[in-house]
């Protein structure tokens, strides 16, 4: 599994028995399921030393949704039609991309789309 070290391995001046070295925080690298618990729940010093990858990178899509969504209804309460359509087009293939990339459920994705277009319709 890939995982991002923390800047607890710095902080603590410690090194990783794996990689026989102190990596920099930030640095990418394998680890097996055993030893990631290890690094994250199981260690003496009760820290996280490393982070996986693919919840940074789900988070990352999903705060980019939300703020998409957010501008666009911040529009639409404002009332202004033009700003609500070029915003509704980024939330739109914001909401699709993470619906692709199987972060949120395409049909939950469809309907945040489809309750978007329907508000900017009263308009």
């Amino acid at each position: 599994m890939r995982v991002r070290a923390t800047d607890k391995y710095e902080k603590l001046n410690l090194q990783d028995n794996e990689l026989k070295r102190i990596p920099k925080a930030g640095e990418e690298f394998e680890v097996t399921d055993e030893r990631y618990k290890v690094l994250t729940k199981t260690n003496s010093f009760n820290v996280a030393f490393v982070e996986k990858i693919e919840e940074i990178e789900i988070a990352t899509v999903k705060a980019e949704v939300e703020t998409a969504v957010k501008k666009t209804r911040a529009a639409i309460v404002a009332g202004n039609k033009e700003v609500a359509e070029t915003c509704f087009k980024a939330a739109e293939s914001a909401l699709m991309s993470a619906a692709n990339k199987k972060t949120l459920h395409k049909k939950a994705a469809s309907r945040k789309v489809s309750r978007l277009a329907a508000a900017i319709k009263k308009m």
